[in-house]
């Protein structure tokens, strides 16, 4: 019976010992209060301890954000002067994106890796240890400006110099 598992009943009636201990914890927030809550203790790094960081993400150490940069330059590094034909269509998916986007503000890194098309197009021409910012901003940078998080398309050349 539910009374018997320590349900409502024990809820309401005090419950089992150290039940109103419990919640005056969790109101004053200290570590108990937060694992009946759900969280782990202070110092506890939790069921994912480790576990691989996502990618962009750093460890705790901070290894893995020089690590993914040096995965970055090295293979950007090694690419030929012009773009290949995978970043041209890379290129070509996020300047669509660009004039497409309908937004208040410019869009931002998150908007424009979450465009199924500019994934497809950056998964073929990039290993996913180099982000889609790194190659922004070192091999298209000529035709996009990275603020912060935001991307913004550069103007191209006036119609009357391409005009002369």
């Amino acid at each position: 019976r539910r009374e018997d598992a320590g349900g409502d009943e024990g809820e309401a009636g005090g419950g089992a010992p150290g039940g109103e201990r419990r919640r005056r914890r969790r109101r004053e927030g200290d570590d108990e209060g937060a694992l009946a809550a759900g969280a782990p203790p202070a110092g506890d790094p939790g069921p994912f301890a480790g576990a691989p960081a996502p990618s962009g993400a750093s460890s705790a150490d901070g290894a893995a954000a020089p690590a993914a940069a040096a995965a970055s330059s090295g293979f950007l590094g090694g690419l030929p002067s012009g773009l290949t034909q995978e970043e041209h269509e890379l290129g070509e998916a996020v300047l669509s994106f660009l004039r497409d986007w309908s937004g208040d503000s410019a869009p931002n890194m998150v908007h424009l890796g979450g465009d199924a098309r500019v994934r497809e197009f950056k998964a073929a021409a990039l290993p996913t240890a180099v982000s889609l910012k790194a190659w922004l901003k070192q091999r298209f940078s000529g035709r996009v400006e990275v603020r912060g998080q935001s991307i913004v398309a550069l103007e191209p050349p006036a119609r009357a110099e391409r005009a002369i």
